[in-house]
């Protein structure tokens, strides 16, 4: 078995022939094929300055260790919400159940009036909103960001998980909320 040779910049290790200025696929034949591979939703929130709510709508959310337990998401770089992030250090991922299309819908778009009308509390670690349509949350100490693309990819150092209701998860899929029958 031969040794993968990897190098590092900036913006942290580079496989060989990995250079961002040769796109080898079309951005939008890319975002087709992988729309193709469903997803949880899920919403991130964090307390921004004076302890105002943030949040956004994210599909690009997973575990990424059990030990210590931690979690990956991938914050657009125009993302309001992310730059509160990083500033407050802290974010809860709120998985949301089948019945919460509209709120993730809300929160898909930049609005200043998200959280109006949604029923939420302070996080007991970090402080940042757990949404009541919450499934299950997880909430985050940010510990580590990589700077790729359009998007970060942050990882988060998980203070508190809970199991909120057995619901069914909303699944999104080639563009679209799915309900699933479980």
């Amino acid at each position: 078995m031969t040794a993968l040779s990897v190098s590092c910049h900036e913006g942290g290790p580079v496989l060989p022939g990995a250079g961002e200025d040769n796109w080898p696929v079309d951005p939008d034949t890319f975002r087709d094929a992988v729309g193709r591979f469903a997803t949880g939703v899920t919403i991130v929130t964090t307390s921004g300055p004076g302890g105002s709510p943030a949040g956004f709508t994210c599909q690009a959310f997973m575990s990424l260790s059990t030990q210590p337990p931690r979690v990956l998401i991938a914050p657009g770089r125009e993302s309001v919400t992310w730059s509160k992030i990083a500033e407050s250090r802290a974010f809860c991922v709120n998985i949301l159940s089948d019945s919460h299309e509209p709120i993730a819908r809300r929160f898909a778009v930049r609005d200043d009036r998200k959280f109006e009308g949604v029923e939420w509390a302070p996080s007991g670690a970090t402080g940042s909103p757990v949404l009541r349509a919450a499934v299950a949350w997880v909430d985050c100490s940010l510990t580590d960001v990589f700077d790729l693309g359009d998007h970060f990819i942050a990882v988060g150092l998980a203070r508190e998980a809970v199991t909120a209701t057995q619901r069914t998860p909303l699944i999104y899929f080639r563009g679209e909320y799915m309900h699933p029958a479980c």
